[in-house]
């Protein structure tokens, strides 16, 4: 891997002194640099490579954009696997690999400073040592009473606490680390030949979790084997784990700490393994076991405590690996399928109606345009205001788009692929509406060839179907996906069209969206007095109807407008007014581009102090959003002769 000679004679940077999220992601941008600054491309290809040496099937491939979002400033949790890959792609070193792993474990709050217990080569001779349930406790006091009369150390093993034994040391024994795993392994088995592959020990303890129990049983099995050596039990555990089978060992240490727990918090456990994320919060689970918030915060919360679940950011909780194939095969064992079903369904259920809320909530003028969903049955976040609602729809993204995907996979058409779903369903207008959607997606992932042809399907359908708002919607973006193509004449048009739909329809907000969106062509074509009228146009419909989001962009537009015609006093009122506004309302994305045509306009005016200040808040802002404009905006501020950025077009779906 190439990097440059002075990064690596320093070292690749230690994420071990990260105590966040955000101190880690630093950590991996400084990776990244020490690496030689590979391209999120390349990252990906070499994930990829990797993961598809590994049998993994091409539809869980990493993308690109994935990739890149996990070097976003403001993430607070992270993809551990992914992020694993991402360094182990940028730096091959297992033991470095696994020095990131432990990072993650001690900043989700699973290794707690009483936890770094290290394997000790031999314990004292006059010791002794029980395995304890509470219900055995009466008897093991008398055992405790007599190790302290005769001078005796007792240990005593239990997957509970116990708060009954008094005057005891209590250590919690938690996942070991890489190398404490290596360490007991090696221990335990160092007369066994490692074989052809010197990291055979690494593998084993990956593979059994780096779990004390497993590992003690996986090493008696071990050494109960004769004729293997340690590489031979490696792909033997790599081959069970390719089958989705989990090793006698770790099962039976898994199946001791699931007995301990009561009945209510087994089957939380079972449903908890049906869900399709990566990550879950107390109300999801809630709406899996049909129960109150309160109670399931408890159980959660216990059994993150009973080391059966992790946490990867304040409230918000996932499976080891191992746990959740463990959970997944007790609840194949323990609940019947039409449970396990109905869970699932009071899952996608909840997530369709928050997520349906906070849409409601950041976007109400385009309410009418979207199916409508009834309000969450059972327990769920309040979404009921801007901050909010984005923030939650941030944090459960991936996990939407995993129900999503699940629930068209196994028969939800209702909370499925929208066109698979309406393709069954026979009804056009549906079929149009997500070929719409899809559309004006594919235009935001930058592959606007598919995005126009979907479009351009949605508008016959539309057209048949008589829907003149639908048609509206397709047009408008098929105006986008044509400007993204170069074909600016054939975008104005489409433009135009939709905006006498829109007001035929009554459609203000949408209308205002369209001239916006004029707006920014004839900007980009240098008709500079034409832009002017349409934006102003726009912003006298967004302050009539009173939709701020939209008014935030316009002055935005309208600002560099004035701006590249030479009226920068006018340009910074726009954008001053621009950036009060979405402060006001919390749009980020819209205060970026305020500052940053702020930061244009006062060094137009020689001012460079100020410049400067309102350029490092754009980027602090784009970057924390993950938007490429950080990346220009840092070019432009080495650039002289740049002009600065203009404005956005805005999507409608």
């Amino acid at each position: 891997m190439a990097r440059s000679s002075v990064a690596a004679s320093a070292g690749p940077p230690d994420p071990g002194r990260s105590s966040t999220v955000e101190e880690l992601v630093e950590v991996l941008r400084a990776l990244k640099v020490w690496a030689g600054a590979p391209s999120y491309e390349v990252i990906t290809q070499r994930i990829n490579q990797a993961w598809r040496a590994a049998g993994r099937p091409a539809s869980e491939l990493a993308r690109r954009t994935t990739v890149a979002d996990c070097f976003r400033s403001g993430r607070r949790r992270l993809n551990t696997e992914l992020t694993l890959a991402i360094v182990g792609a940028m730096h091959d070193d297992p033991a470095y690999v696994a020095h990131w792993r432990q990072v993650f474990r001690v900043i989700s709050g699973e290794t707690q400073a009483a936890a770094q217990v290290q394997v000790l080569g031999e314990l004292p001779e006059q010791l002794a040592e029980f395995t304890g349930r509470t219900a055995e406790w009466e008897q093991l006091r008398d055992a405790v009473e007599s190790g302290r009369r005769s001078g005796s150390p007792v240990v005593i093993t239990a997957i509970e606490g116990m708060a009954g034994l008094q005057g005891s040391t209590h250590l919690a024994v938690d996942v070991f680390r890489p190398d404490e795993a290596r360490a007991f392994l090696i221990q335990a088995l160092g007369d066994i030949p490692a074989g052809t592959d010197p990291r055979a020990a690494d593998r084993i303890a990956a593979r059994c979790g780096f779990l004390p129990l497993a590992l003690g049983l996986v090493a008696g099995a071990i050494r109960a084997s004769s004729g293997w050596t340690l590489t031979d039990h490696a792909e033997r555990l790599d081959e069970r784990c390719r089958a989705d089978r989990l090793d006698s060992g770790v099962e039976l240490a898994l199946d001791v700490s699931y007995q301990q727990l009561p009945a209510d918090r087994q089957r939380l456990l079972r449903l908890l393994a049906q869900h399709p994320g990566e990550d879950f919060d107390a109300c999801a689970a809630a709406a899996m076991c049909g129960t109150d918030l309160e109670p399931t915060e408890t159980a959660v919360r216990q059994l993150h405590g009973d080391h059966m679940l992790e946490l990867t950011a304040p409230g918000l909780y996932t499976f080891h690996d191992l746990v959740r194939a463990y959970a997944g095969i007790r609840a194949t064992e323990e609940e019947r399928p039409t449970d396990r079903r109905t869970a699932l369904a009071r899952l996608l259920d909840h997530y369709l109606a928050v997520a349906a809320a906070a849409m409601d909530t950041l976007h109400p003028a385009e309410a009418e345009n979207r199916p409508r969903i009834g309000p969450p049955v059972g327990p769920s976040p309040s979404v009921h205001d801007s901050a909010a609602a984005r923030s939650w729809l941030d944090t459960e993204r991936l996990n939407l788009v995993a129900a999503a995907t699940h629930a068209a996979d196994h028969g939800w058409p209702g909370h499925t692929h929208a066109y698979d779903a309406a393709v069954q369903s026979g009804e056009l207008d549906q079929q149009a509406l997500a070929l719409t959607s899809l559309g004006a997606t594919h235009s935001q992932l930058g592959m606007y060839k598919s995005a126009a042809e979907h479009l351009q399907h949605a508008l016959r359908l539309y057209y048949r179907d008589g829907n003149s708002a639908g048609q509206a919607h397709a047009l408008h973006n098929l105006g986008i996906a044509n400007v993204r193509l170069g074909r600016y004449k054939a975008a104005v048009g489409h433009h135009q069209r939709a905006l006498v739909l829109y007001r035929q329809t009554g459609d203000c907000s949408d209308e205002a969206t369209t001239l916006d969106n004029l707006g920014e062509i004839s900007h980009q074509l240098g008709e500079l007095d034409a832009a002017a009228k349409l934006y102003r146009e726009a912003l006298a419909i967004c302050c009539e109807t009173g939709e701020q989001a939209g008014e935030a962009s316009v002055l935005n537009g309208l600002a560099a407008t004035e701006r590249a015609a030479g009226r920068t006093t006018s340009a910074i009122d726009q954008h001053s007014a621009a950036n009060l506004i979405a402060v006001t309302i919390g749009d980020p994305y819209q205060q970026a581009r305020a500052q940053a045509g702020l930061g244009a306009a006062h060094r137009a005016l020689g001012l460079s102090a100020r410049a400067h200040q309102h350029y490092q808040r754009a980027i602090a802002l784009y970057t924390q959003l993950g938007q490429p404009e950080a990346e220009l905006l840092r070019i432009e501020l080495s650039d002289p002769a740049a002009t600065g950025q203009r404005g956005q077009i805005t999507q409608v779906e």
